[in-house]
């Protein structure tokens, strides 16, 4: 009786601490490394890179932000390069006038 709940005990506690490092893994994978490339990337963007695109996969909630993310960075650099021709036609026409 003894051996077999030293073995129940020794397998039980083996598989509680695979399922631990499982856990910590998914959450690691599905939770702080999109987190940690969506910070770096509006990091990125802050400091005026609008051509940086997140890559994350999937169909959660993760990748859905990334996907906006990347389509407002594509807008500021569309309002941007509008606000550079603006700014260049303009230089123009101050230099004609003058």
């Amino acid at each position: 009786v003894y051996q077999s709940r030293f073995w129940l005990i020794t397998v039980s506690t083996i598989a509680a601490i695979l399922l631990f490092f499982s856990v910590v893994h998914c959450g690691y994978r599905w939770i702080f490394a999109p987190i940690r490339e969506l910070h770096q990337g509006a990091s990125r963007v802050a400091q005026g890179d609008f051509t940086y695109r997140m890559r994350i996969r999937g169909d959660d909630e993760m990748a859905q932000l990334a996907d906006k993310f990347n389509q407002m960075t594509a807008r500021f650099e569309e309002i941007r390069d509008q606000l550079d021709q603006e700014v260049r036609a303009r230089t123009k026409q101050a230099l004609r006038s003058e």
